[in-house]
């Protein structure tokens, strides 16, 4: 099961949100979520949105295979379990989550 179907299973949370607006010229893909000031600068920000946003992407311009391993490699990084970033209940940097994705792809 992959990481876009969790997530239509469970209450949405603004930091693993993404959307995309094709309604419209230029079309935009991005992440929901505040700009947690708290956090900057310290590499713990959850990059999931974003790069489900690049999935949405991808998709959107016909690259569907790609989305599909970018989905997958997200979804797999979660199952792992071990670069979760702390709002996830882990302990991993957004470096070290981007990474991970990076090897599952």
């Amino acid at each position: 099961m992959t990481l876009a179907v969790h997530k239509a299973m469970i209450p949405i949370r603004l930091d693993l949100d993404s959307r995309a607006n094709t309604r419209f010229a230029p079309t935009a893909f991005e992440s929901i979520h505040g700009s947690a000031p708290d956090i900057a600068g310290k590499n713990v920000i959850n990059p999931t949105a974003t790069l489900l946003s690049a999935a949405m992407m991808l998709d959107y311009l016909g690259f569907a295979d790609a989305a599909q391993r970018l989905d997958g490699a997200i979804s797999a990084v979660y199952a792992e379990g071990r670069y979760l970033t702390p709002d996830q209940g882990g302990k991993g940097l957004t470096t070290e989550f981007c990474q991970a994705v990076k090897r599952y792809l």
